[in-house]
């Protein structure tokens, strides 16, 4: 996990504050596209967290998050804080 005055990025998730955007993947995307943040339980220690954007080819990007003391639940605190910060919706 990465974070600083310029952007937010973990697990393959990168949230640009200053351009407002963010990207999954090869994908970028502006914050304002975002439309949900889901989260469950996948495995003991791991969690699948759903992006929704507005966008009809990739509507739905799912990112793996692995590890212990909650990890998937700080990474979407994490990204719902980004988004904020970058001028998107709040979904925590």
């Amino acid at each position: 996990m990465v974070a600083n005055d310029e952007a937010f990025s973990q697990a393959g998730v990168r949230v640009d504050f200053k351009s407002g955007t963010i990207s999954i993947g090869r994908y970028t995307y502006d914050v304002n596209l975002v439309q949900g943040i889901e989260s469950k339980q996948t495995a003991r220690f791991g969690m699948e967290v759903s992006i929704r954007v507005d966008d009809f080819k990739h509507p739905i990007h799912k990112v793996t998050i692995t590890g212990m003391n909650d990890a998937g639940e700080k990474f979407v605190q994490r990204l719902s804080t980004a988004l904020r910060k970058a001028g998107g919706p709040s979904f925590y």
